[in-house]
């Protein structure tokens, strides 16, 4: 016997059966414009995180509302995304592991698909899937902002070699710029969260120097998480 839905648009709240997924849509409209206001003519592209909320829908919005596209953290929520209809993502991490990496370099063939790397074997792992699927990857190297979970330290001598290998690899669209992570969670309050973000960027500036790349027009926002 099919069961009946938890919810349907148009119903009274009372009506919802929980366990049920609701949203305010005045809210999130709101807050879509929001963010793209934040950003309007500061010359920052916009790319916010699925992790809030891992639906390919939301983040279709996102991208009508102005964003490049958005991140996710695996390859399983890229695939998601992808089959979803968004045609922009950013693997915000790492991915190793044979069969992890030909997912990746398949997913290719329905979206545009960048990915993270902070280690010269990772590169050429890549660079195999890559070719092993006959497409280019985007591939950003990770720099270590504060967070201390990954990336290599600004100043590090494998850093510009890992940004030139990235660059002159045939299988990767050049990607000259260095991707920061967010704030560490210590960072409680606006103060303390500007202080991180201004530190942050002062990290990827210097390990842009010292790449010979621009560090993207990396600016410090009003307030951090807005």
């Amino acid at each position: 016997m099919p069961l009946s839905p938890h919810a349907s648009i148009g119903i009274a709240l009372d009506e919802v059966d929980t366990p049920a997924l609701v949203l305010d849509m005045d809210a999130l409209e709101r807050n879509l414009l929001r963010m793209a206001d934040a950003v309007k003519g500061s010359g920052v592209r916009l790319r916010p995180h699925a992790k809030s909320h891992k639906c390919a829908e939301i983040a279709r919005r996102q991208i009508a509302a102005g964003a490049v596209g958005v991140c996710c953290q695996k390859v399983s929520e890229a695939e998601a995304l992808a089959q979803g209809g968004v045609a922009d993502v950013l693997v915000t991490n790492e991915i190793v592991g044979k069969q992890k990496l030909a997912r990746l370099a398949r997913l290719v063939r329905e979206a545009k698909v960048g990915v993270l790397a902070d280690d010269a074997a990772n590169v050429a792992d890549l660079d195999a899937a890559a070719r092993a699927e006959g497409v280019r990857l985007d591939v950003l190297v990770e720099v270590n902002v504060g967070a201390d979970r990954c990336g290599i330290e600004p100043g590090e001598p494998a850093l510009p070699r890992l940004q030139q290998e990235t660059v002159v690899c045939p299988r990767f669209n050049p990607r000259r710029f260095l991707k920061p992570r967010a704030p560490t969670p210590a960072c409680a309050t606006d103060r303390r969260q500007s202080a991180c973000c201004r530190g942050g960027c002062w990290k990827i500036r210097t390990a842009a120097r010292g790449t010979g790349s621009r560090a993207a027009r990396i600016s410090p926002p009003r307030r951090c998480g807005a």
